[in-house]
């Protein structure tokens, strides 16, 4: 395979910078070669019924063999021997179905005239007879690879009999075990580190069960030392496992599970805040049990993390917007976390409180076997597909629950934050007492991105080609940009021994090793004490604030969009106080959106990049979590969207902080598209939608350009319309989506000036040709026909081409005939319910912006616009304060449609005005319940309310919701 289709992501320079040199071992370090006899099957000892999954006897034959063959005996201290084989015997048979399954599979073919059935049986009962030899050979790198999986299985199993032997007299004294009590099984279950080493759990023939962990366990000795040094000091209760620690390995007490424990929320938050304090990570949904004590965390060996490794290249600003992410109360796992894989739709909540939901077609992967036991059984990586494991009964449920045990977490967080904010000398010498020479887990990428590296290794062609192999290994650099370079070799050559990569540091010192010979792999600034300590010393009444909007934003981002609506005579009826309505009430507003804003912006990953947000992160799936996260490029919720209002403001406001803000985010986008840089391609990897794509980030720089005036800005804007490459229109009806389809570049292209009248007149043709008007789900401008309607607007605009018309008029019939309502609020949908909405997004409002787009280009006549506004008294009204859903929106499309029903639009928008008081809408900002106030966004967030506050007081600004032109010339 070529070194461009193993790393497609990367130019031929980077590939010498970041591949090249990593270099791991030639060999997996054999330390015995598997013989598989010859075993005496036939067809009829294979295929359903005799086998749990497909070739399980083939896989259950190499077990075998591995174990008849080891030296090892396995018989201190267990009750029955013959059933502990028979246990470790399917334990590594399915280790080894996952790493022979997809060459097994694709090693059968059919034959003519034998039934396929009959064909796998025959396969598999021929395999067996040779020992295996055929397949061993022609697929040599595999075979070595599964020899020292199961050597080092065999040999982990060996060492920890003789560890439970030793320390059998500790265990009975510290953990309760009994004396005469018998091992029935080990279970030696989850990732493998280290030469195969796993986690164990010991079960006895009383019952009795213990966790064995074949590596420190300094962390769990250190926090139950910490948890009573807290109970006796500080009067703060909370429970933890009991630990027998020895040198390198040790022993936890088996937490039993209670799902029927009632947790309170609010135990929730006070662990949340120690786990904060502490530096912990990766504290997800297995990592802590719900018990009738509470919440314990039973695998602690990344408390005291420290911030992510990096010694070459660029450095990573020490505050960057992903560090204070990383060390928040969100980066330890214990709020609901989403995660998810692009281009699907579905995502799995792997926090603690998500309980390992799955909902759609999640990000993580499993072995999908499609014509099992027969010659034409095929493997794919199928998304998992499972429901929560111990998700917290209503997390996900209803509004008023989530809001509720969001109270109870903030209120448990806040207590104990601010209990240790108040001693903090006395906390920071506690952790160094239980603490100290402690060797810590340092995690440097996700499990998963390993698991995902090692799942790659086991199709066949890899199976076959070492250099194929170790090359698709190296990819981890990719993910390892940056880091050591002995650290990149590390994780390599333990994924070359099937591994989990694992390293270490000790908690006083600022060197890592590697897990297996402790060999120092990289270095760091700082201890995971000192940086602990210098976290707690930073503990203040700011930072508290800030973590608990992290919270809000975590528990908010499951809950589905808030579409409130009440009656428009409802809305309307009530005006504002005149102080409420005046100007200098809007100003106010204005100026504290944007010195919010101005505060609360964190630096990117590096110095030279944007600066930007924490906030929701909007995703355009239907249906999907907005999680916290750092802000991206896109207009709907990136970071653009905060600049243009911070530019607006600034300049209508004379406030120099703001327009240096706004320049913050501006001057370096146009600096890296002006030099073509690797975060130019980075940057255009958005997309090309209007709203969620690269396109809305060059228009929004463009109008920026104009508020703060710098006319360089809009030229850069301008010319980084060149990166802009967007696929010819076609059968693919995403293709004429606002939000994310390609046809953003040829609306923005028009906003700016560019000549695109070609392409436009050529999208028209094909959205005519090809039915699309009467496939189109939605009515509304966002996702629906008011889209295609704005296209061919803009496009009759610049060309007065007969086939913009002739789409315009066959988009207005089937509004009017089949959405229903011509001159009012058409539904939404073309099925199902005769939904109605007056929002940006999907209602009434984007079909007025539309329709206004339409009269401009003489393509309707006003009155049509002033029926629809007409319509819209008798409508219903939605009460959200943001522009893409809510009355923010409506009033900016009335303003648009001013243009052709003044008489109309403006005593409606002046009435709603009223509703939107600056007393109304400051309490919408300071609301704790809302996904929307907690975000800086434009679109769904508090820029929003900036941006209306001022285009209130008679400052013209080109209005995102139509992504109107942007004059040049001025």
């Amino acid at each position: 395979m070529r070194t461009q289709d193993l790393y497609p992501e990367l130019t031929a320079s980077e590939v010498a910078e970041i591949i090249d040199p990593v270099h791991f071992g030639d060999a997996t370090e054999r330390r015995g070669v598997l013989d598989v006899p010859s075993f005496a099957a036939t067809p009829d000892d294979f295929g359903p019924g005799n086998e749990r999954y497909t070739f399980e006897r083939v896989c259950r034959h190499i077990a075998d063999a591995a174990i008849a063959a080891h030296p090892a005996t396995f018989d201190t201290g267990v009750q029955d021997l013959d059933a502990f084989g028979l246990d470790l015997s399917r334990t590594l048979t399915d280790d080894i179905a996952e790493l022979l399954i997809r060459p097994l599979a694709d090693s059968v073919r059919p034959c003519d005239g034998v039934p396929d059935d009959l064909t796998y049986r025959t396969f598999c009962a021929d395999l067996c007879a040779h020992g295996l030899a055929a397949f061993a050979g022609e697929f040599p790198v595999l075979w070595e690879r599964l020899q020292v999986r199961l050597v080092g299985r065999l040999d982990a199993l060996r060492e920890t009999l003789d560890r439970l032997a030793a320390d059998r007299r500790d265990l009975q004294q510290e953990l309760g075990l009994n004396a005469d009590a018998q091992i029935v099984s080990i279970g030696m279950a989850g990732d493998t580190h280290c030469g195969g080493r796993t986690v164990s759990v010991i079960e006895y023939d009383d019952g009795f069960k213990l966790v064995h962990k074949p590596r420190p366990v300094d962390c769990e000795a250190g926090y139950s030392r910490l948890v009573e040094e807290l109970r006796s000091d500080l009067d703060l209760d909370l429970p933890a496992a009991k630990v027998l620690a020895r040198t390198g390995y040790g022993y936890v007490e088996f937490v039993e599970v209670d799902d029927d424990a009632d947790i309170d929320l609010r135990d929730v938050g006070r662990l949340g805040a120690l786990m904060y304090a502490l530096n912990a990570r990766d504290m997800h949904f297995t990592n802590i049990l719900n018990t009738a004590r509470g919440p314990v965390p039973v695998d602690l060996e990344t408390l005291l993390h420290p911030l992510r490794q990096k010694s070459q290249g660029t450095i990573e600003t020490p505050d960057s917007g992903y560090q204070k992410l990383a060390v928040s109360v969100f980066g330890i796992g214990i709020l609901p976390m989403i995660v998810t894989r692009e281009g699907h739709d579905g995502y799995a909540d792997v926090g603690y409180l998500g309980g390992g939901e799955v909902h759609g077609s999640g990000p993580f992967r499993q072995f999908r076997v499609e014509d099992p036991f027969s010659a034409r059984v095929r493997v794919s990586w199928a998304p998992e597909q499972r429901t929560a494991v111990q998700a917290l009964d209503g997390l996900d449920t209803t509004a008023a629950v989530v809001r509720h045990s969001c109270a109870r977490m903030v209120n448990g967080f806040t207590q104990v934050y601010r209990l240790i904010a108040e001693h903090k000398a006395a906390f920071a010498a506690a952790v160094r007492r239980c603490f100290a020479g402690a060797e810590l887990r340092y995690v440097h990428n996700a499990t998963v991105q390993y698991a995902q590296c090692l799942r790659v290794l086991t199709a066949s062609s890899p199976s076959r080609d070492a250099e194929l192999a170790k090359g698709l290994i190296k990819r981890i650099g990719i993910a390892s940009r940056g880091a050591d370079r002995r650290l990149i070799d590390a994780e390599c050559q333990q994924l070359w021994k099937t591994d989990i990569p694992y390293f270490l540091v000790r908690a006083d010192s600022d060197v890592m090793t590697d897990g297996v010979e402790r060999r120092p792999v990289a270095q760091f600034d700082r201890s995971p004490l000192a940086q602990c300590v210098a976290k707690v010393d930073a503990m203040d009444e700011h930072d508290l604030q800030a973590q608990v909007r992290l919270i809000r934003v975590a528990f908010n981002a499951k809950l589905a969009d808030p579409h409130t609506m009440a009656p428009a005579a409802e809305v309307l009826s009530g005006a504002a106080a005149p102080e409420d309505s005046s100007g200098e009430a809007q100003l106010d507003l204005a100026r504290y959106v944007g010195e919010g804003l101005v505060r609360d912006m964190v630096q990117d990953r590096y110095a030279h990049l944007p600066q930007t947000w924490i906030g929701p992160v909007a995703t355009a799936v239907a249906n999907r979590p907005w999680p916290p996260g750092v802000l991206g490029y896109d207009l709907y919720t990136g970071r653009v969207g905060p600049a243009l209002t911070l530019a607006a403001l600034g300049r209508a406001l004379s406030d120099e902080s703001m327009q240096a803000a706004s320049l913050a985010v501006f001057e370096p986008s146009a600096r890296i598209l002006d030099a073509g840089s690797y975060e130019a391609r980075s940057i255009a990897r958005s997309g090309n939608g209007a709203y969620a794509g690269f396109p809305g980030a060059l228009w929004a720089m463009a109008l920026a350009g104009r508020h703060l005036d710098r006319p360089d800005l809009t030229v850069s804007a301008i010319d980084a319309l060149e990166f802009l490459r967007p696929a010819k229109p076609g059968q693919d009806d995403g293709w004429f989506d606002l939000i994310t389809g390609d046809v953003g570049v040829l609306l923005v292209r028009m906003a700016l000036g560019r000549d695109c009248a070609a392409e436009a007149v050529h999208a028209c043709d094909v959205a005519l040709s090809t039915g699309l008007i009467q496939r189109m789900e939605y009515s509304g401008l966002a996702h629906g026909l008011a889209g295609l309607l704005q296209l061919a607007a803009r496009t009759h605009a610049i060309t007065t081409d007969p086939v913009a018309a002739e789409l315009a008029a066959g988009v207005i019939d089937e509004l009017d005939t089949v959405f229903g309502r011509g001159a009012g609020a058409p539904r939404t949908a073309r099925t199902g319910p005769a939904n109605e909405s007056d929002s940006w997004c999907n209602g009434s409002a984007g079909v007025l912006i539309a329709m206004s787009s339409a009269a401009t280009a003489g393509l309707v006549t006003a009155d049509r616009v002033q029926s629809m506004v007409a319509g819209l008294a008798d409508a219903s009204i939605a009460t959200s304060a943001t522009l893409c859903h809510g009355a923010l929106g409506l009033y900016g499309a009335l303003g648009i449609a001013a243009a052709h029903a003044p008489e109309q639009a403006r005593p409606l928008q002046d009435r709603l005005a009223g509703y939107l008081a600056p007393e109304r809408l400051r309490r919408f900002l300071d609301s704790p319940d809302s996904r929307y106030s907690q975000g800086p966004c434009l679109m769904v967030g508090r820029a929003g309310v900036g941006w209306h506050m001022l285009s209130r007081t008679g400052h013209e600004l080109a209005s995102p919701l139509d992504m109107g032109e942007v004059i040049l010339d001025a």
